[in-house]
């Protein structure tokens, strides 16, 4: 592979018995986990994101209604077609993940799944409040 692709080899380690795991890789590892034996459907990767998807409505709000108490609300509504953008892109990755889940299943190795995530139970907890844990 290329240089600066971020998948270059002597770039990334792969993690051993013992070494915690980052926030955003122990966030993903669950997510495998919790679709382990279930489609990651469209609406069930909506579920696992909950909480950043209602941080988006929020925001959206917020913003619309100061755009809407300033300005008659020309600004709020670009505010609404950027949140509303962002969620069509991720129905478009939803799908691809859904799509591509059945031969992504069979080639995780769930037992470094499973191994990474027991390891790093001894670590502090995560400060993320919209992170989703079963």
């Amino acid at each position: 592979m290329g240089a600066g692709n971020g998948y270059d080899t002597a770039e990334r380690t792969h993690k051993t018995e013992g070494e915690p795991v980052d926030q955003a890789s122990r966030a993903q590892l669950r997510l495998f986990l919790r679709f382990r034996n279930r489609p990651p459907t469209i609406l069930a990767q909506f579920a696992a994101n909950r909480g950043r998807y209602l941080f988006l409505l929020a925001g959206t709000c917020v913003l619309a209604g100061l755009s809407y108490l300033v300005d008659g609300g020309w600004a709020g509504r670009l505010v609404g077609a950027a949140a509303a953008g962002a969620v069509v892109r991720d129905i478009g990755l939803f799908r691809r993940v859904a799509a591509g889940w059945p031969i992504t299943r069979e080639v995780i190795n769930w037992a470094k799944v499973e191994l990474l995530l027991a390891n790093d139970d001894q670590s502090p907890p995560d400060d993320n409040p919209l992170q989703v844990v079963d």
